[in-house]
């Protein structure tokens, strides 16, 4: 119920669930607590958008915490999927005039080893605003190239087999989730329009898991992507 709530933009609702009852996940499961951030990360990102910095600093840092109820630790620092709220958590100190603040929150995105497909574009953003431009162009040039690759070789094995075996060895999300990549590079390179193309695409395979809001004429688009694949 709560991913109804956190997907229909009622995160106050959603948090109350996820707060207010205690979960037993299976080991290595992180799933309640994904919900969990992305109730508070969204929910910040409109109070960023309405301008109450205050309130969305304060969400975004508490989508860094790993609440007990949720049958979850924290990890060890470099093996955190922490770089979405890390880099709103950074705008939000840069709007408010911290600075300093701002850019140590973007550079500790750079501790993190492990990347999910929207955290490679976060890691993107962060770079370009430490003012490491050629390295965030790098990253978002390979991560086309790799996208483009997984996307020809999954479309090659679906010329060779029948459709329901293509959709029962699960070659549909992986090529949702080729597509996903691309739509990360596209609009880390400034691409938009390919980018919202392949969001298409994306969504006439799955929608579940895919969601990708503009926040501002001068902020970047918010991403937030989850697709099992097995």
């Amino acid at each position: 119920l709560s991913a109804v709530y956190v997907n229909d933009g009622k995160y106050d609702e959603a948090l109350k669930i996820l707060e207010e009852n205690t979960f037993t996940p299976a080991e290595g499961y992180y799933g309640y607590w994904e919900l969990f951030v992305e109730a508070y990360v969204r929910r910040g990102i409109e109070n960023l958008r309405n301008e109450k910095y205050e309130e969305a600093l304060k969400d975004f840092l508490k989508a860094l915490t790993y609440p007990k109820n949720l049958g979850v630790g924290a990890p060890y620092v470099p093996h955190r999927h922490e770089a979405k709220q890390r880099y709103w958590a950074g705008q939000c100190y840069f709007l408010m005039g911290e600075k300093k603040k701002a850019r140590e929150m973007w550079r500790s995105i750079l501790i993190q080893e492990f990347f999910n497909i929207d955290e490679v574009y976060y890691k993107g953003l962060a770079l370009r605003m430490l003012g490491r431009k050629k390295e965030a162009l790098k990253l978002f040039k390979d991560a086309l190239k790799g996208a483009l690759e997984k996307e020809r070789r999954i479309i090659s094995i679906k010329r060779e087999i029948p459709e329901e075996y293509f959709n029962a060895l699960n070659y549909d999300r992986k090529l949702a989730e080729a597509r996903c990549r691309k739509i990360v590079a596209y609009l880390g390179l400034g691409r938009n329009r390919e980018a919202m193309k392949e969001l298409r695409k994306a969504l006439r395979i799955t929608s579940r898991g895919i969601f990708v809001e503009g926040t501002s004429k001068s902020w970047p688009v918010y991403i937030s992507i989850r697709i099992d694949t097995y």
